[in-house]
């Protein structure tokens, strides 16, 4: 009924905006014509944007990442009758050498500070050689990344200027109501300080980057159109202050349909860029659980309303250590009572490394707390700025440690050690046989059992001699070699 109401009450404002332009008719003899019924109301709200993009967009920059890539060509077949080994000897018809080649990747900014600190997102910079930015008056910089945190997705670049930069203000997400104004300024498409004005469609969304296999958390939902290219770019409200940095749509068509996320601006969020721009990355906790939320079979099986289920506990993990066993629902967490996944993972991410604190679980049936010891998260952190003739380690490989993420991306059978997530096609891992999502167990008999096994025994790999490599693929042990390293 209420609803009925408002679109009657609406109905009827429009009618008399109509009216008030049917009756003030253009009348060229009549120079001093009263404006239509309605103009001064819609003024003044027009008005009110134009003001808030004249205080942001100036403080709005374009991104743009440049790196190298090895590609491959493929083979070219010849017709007969040259298709013979004596043709192909002489005119190569054999596939071309992988070839380095530029890839550019185009994203938004902010700028938080009048020294050049600008917030934009990881998924913008992620392995660039090169990053220029360019601002709204279109003076270009060369940025550098100064941290980066792939658990927010937000990453801090710098530019050195020879006078102080026009920065924004951030808000507080956490003061915003839905349907709120909401404000995206960026560069969809390469096209720099392009406004969008929306709603905040809701708030606390969590989204599941199918790319990096991560879960983000803290989203704000808005209408305003997000396209490829607003990534890192500010939603600001009606006081012009940032309270999001755009980072994603949900798409059937790959343009905007309306539904997109940006990282909501609040206290934590403002800890993890101060930390960023001092070069710092966030610590955080890890339990070593993967969880899910329970739906409605599961709360009458199990005969719990709330919680965070254990799908798997991870061998040696705090979780495992603490007692914690598969098929357990977390309910409370320290002081915190834990309503679903979201709860737990939040919370956990929150907690020291460290932390001695009590969980209580509901097992059986029956309720128990047990105490444990917060382990430490770790994370992928991307290189900053590498020289374009630089590759990454000596085997040419990308790798990061186990998680949940990397387990249900790859879908591992290892819950430990360091998995594959990109491998160079000119390198030495890539000649020796090794895929992506392998998880490397031993290189020349050494044990890999996190970042700094790998690190400690690429470094020792001495150009022109072997390696031989142990991996699990699939739930398989392979053991592949490489002779002659390049080094």
């Amino acid at each position: 009924m209420m609803k009925g109401l408002r679109w009657y009450w609406l109905a009827l404002a429009m009618l008399a905006l109509l009216g008030g332009l049917a009756v003030g008719q253009f009348n060229p003899a009549n120079t001093e014509q009263a404006a239509p019924a309605g103009t001064e109301a819609l003024a003044s709200v027009e008005n009110a944007f134009i003001s808030i993009v004249d205080r942001v967009a100036p403080s709005v920059v374009n991104i743009r990442a440049e790196k190298k890539v090895t590609v491959s060509s493929p083979s070219r077949a010849l017709p007969f009758p040259f298709d013979d080994e004596l043709w192909r000897r002489f005119f190569g018809d054999t596939p071309e050498a992988p070839r380095a080649e530029t890839q550019e990747a185009l994203g938004s900014g902010v700028i938080i500070s009048p020294a050049g600190d600008i917030v934009t997102n990881v998924h913008v910079v992620r392995g660039a050689e090169r990053i220029i930015v360019t601002l709204a008056s279109g003076e270009e910089y060369r940025g550098k990344v100064v941290g980066t945190d792939t658990v927010t997705d937000l990453a801090v670049i710098k530019v050195n200027a020879d006078k102080p930069l026009p920065a924004a203000t951030l808000g507080d997400a956490d003061q915003a109501k839905v349907g709120s104004w909401a404000i995206a300024i960026g560069s969809p498409f390469g096209l720099q300080e392009s406004v969008t004005v929306g709603v905040i469609s809701a708030k606390g969304r969590s989204l599941r980057a199918s790319r990096e296999g991560r879960s983000y958390r803290n989203l704000i939902q808005t209408d305003a159109a997000i396209n490829q290219g607003n990534s890192g770019g500010p939603l600001v409200n009606i006081r012009g202050e940032v309270i999001g940095i755009s980072q994603a749509i949900i798409t059937p068509t790959g343009a905007s349909v309306g539904v997109g996320f940006a990282i909501g601006m609040n206290p934590e969020t403002k800890e993890v860029i101060s930390l960023l721009r001092q070069g710092k990355t966030p610590q955080r906790g890890q339990l070593g659980v993967t969880v899910m939320n329970l739906d409605p079979a599961m709360q009458r099986q199990y005969q719990v309303k709330e919680g965070a289920f254990v799908n798997q506990v991870l061998t040696d993990s705090a979780a495992a250590k603490a007692g914690i066993k598969d098929e357990d629902i977390i309910v409370r967490y320290g002081d915190s009572p834990i309503k679903n996944r979201d709860d737990l993972v939040g919370a956990v991410q929150r907690t020291q490394p460290g932390t001695k604190l009590p969980i209580t679980l509901v097992r059986q049936g029956k309720e128990r707390t047990l105490e444990v010891t917060v382990g430490r998260l770790e994370v992928e952190t991307p290189a900053p700025e590498a020289k374009p003739e630089e590759t990454g380690d000596k085997l040419g490989l990308r790798v990061r440690p186990v998680d949940e993420a990397a387990i249900e991306r790859y879908k591992l059978e290892r819950t430990s050690g360091m998995v594959v997530t990109g491998v160079d096609p000119a390198g030495d891992g890539a000649r020796a046989g090794v895929e992506v999502g392998d998880v490397l167990l031993k290189i020349n008999n050494q044990e890999i059992k996190g970042l700094a096994d790998y690190n400690q025994v690429v470094a020792g790999l001495k150009k022109g001699a072997y390696a031989v490599i142990r991996v699990d693929r699939q739930g398989t042990t392979y053991t592949l070699s490489v002779e002659d390293l390049s080094g």
